[in-house]
């Protein structure tokens, strides 16, 4: 097991740290063997919260997949290296080679345009690659994590200064969610996750990691509510920051995933939990960065980089999981 891991538990658990430099050897070896017997209690799922299985698995030839986006037609876009992939059916469609190294990326509501983040900027291209627009308003400390488009809004979360900027389609800032520089911050990003995610009732739902909580906003930044759940159980969001990514289910469902102890789940939109999509045996341990979509079939599409590849995971029949 290694330290970090054992630090993570220490923090999750609460009232188990242990000062190892202070403590005999065989205190500390004691010690280390209950965390790890802790950390194999808590990747145990019950089966009966199992609602979804893995039908499909893309696998991808980046060295660094960083995030994914569901368009139309089919069409599933993939970032990382240097690059911007499309596949369609599963199958590798289009490359396109970009300046630097993408973080994110959406495609428009009309299906005409793709944004990406590329460090503190935004590129708009066309749905055959070609660069259309380069927004550098994004201001030189931004690290652009998330984006989601509406039909009259871009929004891009910023993980560096904490924000939500609501964009027009021609990149102009409306106004934002999180403070203004200086002020006090609201959103609480210990690590680099801050995620969207836009239902079809006009919600945006934002992940507030270091509060293990996701908020809801309408589109004018307006706050609505918000879900908080801190705690190691399967029902809460564990570690020092999660969840870190969000997805929207076609039904106002929240898909969410997690880091430290890895786990992907279905909540409803009253924060309660619905089932469980991916967790335990079904996700390598200490995985991060289990970017989120979901097509336009209702599957769940999990970017898994330990194993560079797409994983679709498919609902089962209601009768199979919780509630």
């Amino acid at each position: 097991m290694k330290p970090d891991r054992r630090a993570f538990l220490s923090l999750s658990l609460g009232g188990m740290a242990f000062a190892s430099q202070a403590l005999p050897v065989r205190a500390t070896q004691r010690g280390a063997e209950a965390l790890d017997q802790d950390l194999a209690r808590l990747r145990q799922v019950d089966p009966a919260l199992i609602g979804y299985d893995e039908v499909d698995r893309i696998a991808l030839d980046l060295a660094e997949p960083r995030g994914l986006a569901c368009g139309q037609a089919g069409r599933l876009w993939v970032v990382g290296d240097r690059q911007l992939a499309l596949f369609v059916g599963g199958r590798d469609a289009r490359r396109v080679v970009l300046p630097s190294s993408p973080s994110c990326v959406c495609e428009s509501v009309d299906g005409e345009r793709v944004y990406l983040a590329l460090g503190d900027q935004i590129e708009v291209r066309g749905i055959d690659g070609t660069r259309l627009a380069v927004w550098r308003t994004r201001g030189e400390n931004a690290l652009i994590t998330s984006l989601a488009a509406s039909e009259r809004f871009l929004f891009v979360a910023d993980a560096v200064r904490r924000t939500v900027q609501r964009l027009d389609t021609e990149g102009h800032e409306l106004g934002r969610i999180g403070g203004a520089d200086g002020s006090p911050a609201h959103f609480v990003v210990p690590s680099p996750y801050l995620d969207l995610a836009l239902t079809g009732d006009g919600v945006l739902w934002v992940t507030n990691p270091g509060r293990h909580r996701v908020e809801s906003y309408t589109l004018d930044g307006r706050a609505l509510g918000a879900i908080e759940a801190s705690g190691a159980s399967i029902e809460r969001f564990c570690g020092c920051c999660n969840p870190t990514h969000i997805a929207a289910l076609p039904d106002g469902r929240l898909v969410t995933s997690e880091k430290g102890l890895p786990r992907v789940k279905v909540l409803r939109p009253n924060g309660e939990l619905d089932c469980v999509v991916a967790a335990g045996d079904r996700l390598a341990a200490g995985v991060a960065g289990l970017d989120l979509a979901v097509d336009q079939a209702g599957r769940v599409l999990v970017l898994d980089p330990k194993s560079r590849a797409v994983r679709a995971f498919a609902a089962r029949p209601r009768g199979g999981a919780r509630g």
